[in-house]
């Protein structure tokens, strides 16, 4: 699986679980290109990413991660876990 097809999936999952429509999130897009998102017809640029976390009530980074996670098909765990390393790695 592409990380767009995965950040569509993952996008439309968590709206979809927190009750939003994408007019919803259309506060912080508009409908057509958070459609556009939900169909993989586009990438989100990282303000994109930081911006549609905050309706979803997640952080950034929750988000990224669940897209890695959907893509790679590794457990969350398995990815915080690789993180800490390579950031303790880089201190």
């Amino acid at each position: 699986m592409s990380l767009k097809i995965a950040f569509a999936a993952v996008l439309k999952a968590m709206r979809a679980g927190k009750g939003l429509t994408q007019r919803n999130l259309a506060e912080v897009s508009s409908r057509t290109y958070v459609s556009k998102l939900e169909r993989a017809q586009s990438s989100p640029t990282l303000e994109m990413i930081t911006a549609l976390s905050g309706p979803l009530s997640v952080n950034p980074l929750t988000l990224v991660a669940i897209t890695l996670c959907a893509e790679s098909g590794q457990s969350v765990n398995a990815l915080l876990r690789r993180t800490q390393e390579e950031l303790a790695d880089l201190a």
